[in-house]
């Protein structure tokens, strides 16, 4: 991070680390099984 900040690509950096190429919703099975609730993503 010091390194990328020094060479002025900081927020670059970020940007690549805070955007997965792919996510992996573990929850998927535990919303189907309670189709009841309003919505499986209703905490976060």
């Amino acid at each position: 991070m010091m390194r990328a900040e020094s060479e002025g690509r900081l927020e670059e950096r970020l940007t690549h680390l805070t955007k997965p190429k792919l996510l992996i919703i573990d929850e998927l099975g535990h919303c189907l099984r309670n189709a009841g609730r309003p919505t499986c993503f209703s905490n976060w």
